[in-house]
């Protein structure tokens, strides 16, 4: 009765890649709350439904990307933006116009829609198949013949008008219209893997697909925010240390000050292959060599980052903003597992919480960490 456990069994419903995933879906259980308001749409690329239903939004977030570019470039192809208005058109339907429109039945993203979106075909992408080719049946897929490509013409304005209709719809109605951007990007994840090893990013479902299954390891694939708030024009996270000393009645602690973690380089979104510019995780920053460190350690105190923000906006968007989403988040994410955690009485657990921040100030989870680093590694840590 005197002895104190620092884990709670079972923590890998919030902890793992998968687990989290898994878990969220079923807030809904026990809070009225839009998990795709503060977690990207997350898949586990192990399972038939998660894959079929991955591909299914890649298509979608596609067709969206393309009317999102055909806005900002003066000139788009035709076919392309044609068929991504319609499948957008589908997209911001209500209930009862799927029903009058009989599309219940038919796929959001129809192969031959697909085709004209798409540089290559990838309709044969199947969910079965896949898994299978998770499971090391590799079989490689036919690709299409290429293709010449498009001819451009300038926005006709009666498109013009629709398009703007069909995306201040999905603005509205999809609360990740802005972390979607432009290029479609994707994480892919080992699950079994922390510190960033592993990672990589795409923006082609046959590439990711094809990453998957060559590599012998199971993986999640989640929604990039492309729309990142960046400092000094980097990327950051926040870690923010929680801890729980029950899970029935849920009693938990949040430490007075988080951290910010920035990236070695500045960002730039398209160059997929430079992880010191995408990931934060200390582990990785540190072994970037070149130059200066502008920032020590590539970390900011708590203070430091409200200083910052205030000369930026000219208000506490931290304060109004930021920490009060974060609390929120903290305190989803435990609702959602609560029924699969089990508790111990004289035990206790310490989690590290990830965050990032897109432009408009608003808190994505990125993950929840078991054991996370306490040690004297950087100087941030070591202040706090």
């Amino acid at each position: 009765s005197k002895q104190t456990v620092n884990h709670f069994e079972k923590n890998g419903a919030i902890t793992t890649k998968i687990g989290l995933c898994h878990s969220l879906r079923k807030l809904v259980w026990f809070d009225s709350v839009d998990v795709d308001g503060f977690y990207p749409k997350c898949y586990a690329l192990v399972e038939s439904e998660d894959t079929s239903d991955f591909i299914e939004e890649f298509k979608a977030i596609e067709a969206e990307s393309i009317l999102k570019k055909y806005m900002k470039s003066g000139s788009a192809s035709d076919a392309k933006v044609s068929t991504a208005l319609e499948i957008c058109k589908r997209r911001v339907m209500n209930l009862d116009e799927v029903v009058n429109n009989s599309l219940g039945d038919l796929p959001l993203v129809t192969k031959e829609e697909w085709q004209i979106l798409a540089d290559h075909s990838t309709s044969e992408y199947h969910p079965e198949r896949w898994v299978k080719r998770l499971q090391r049946v590799f079989k490689k897929m036919p690709r299409s013949n290429s293709k010449q490509p498009a001819k451009l013409r300038p926005i006709d304005k009666d498109t013009q008008r629709e398009v703007e209709q069909v995306l201040r719809r999905m603005e509205e109605k999809f609360p990740q219209f802005g972390i979607n951007g432009t290029g479609n990007m994707w994480i892919v994840k080992p699950i079994g893997s922390s510190r960033g090893r592993g990672i990589r990013i795409f923006d082609s479902l046959r590439e990711i697909m094809d990453y998957v299954s060559s590599k012998g390891q199971q993986y999640v694939v989640q929604k990039y925010i492309e729309n990142p708030m960046l400092i000094k024009g980097r990327k950051f996270d926040i870690r923010q240390w929680v801890l729980v000393t029950s899970w029935n009645p849920i009693t938990v602690w949040m430490y007075h000050e988080c951290y910010v973690r920035l990236g070695a380089v500045e960002y730039q979104r398209h160059e997929f292959s430079n992880t010191f510019m995408h990931l934060t995780n200390n582990c990785i920053t540190k072994n970037f060599k070149r130059g200066i460190q502008e920032i020590q350690g590539n970390m900011w105190e708590q203070k430091t980052f409200i200083e910052h923000l205030k000369e930026k906006y000219g208000k506490d968007l931290f304060g109004e903003r930021i920490q009060p989403g974060i609390k929120k988040i903290i305190e989803w994410s435990l609702k959602s597992a609560q029924d699969t955690v089990i508790n111990r009485r004289n035990s206790v657990e310490l989690y590290g919480y990830d965050f990032m921040v897109d432009d408009g100030g608003t808190p994505w989870l990125i993950e929840i960490n078991s054991s996370p680093a306490m040690d004297y590694s950087t100087v941030r840590v070591c202040k706090s």
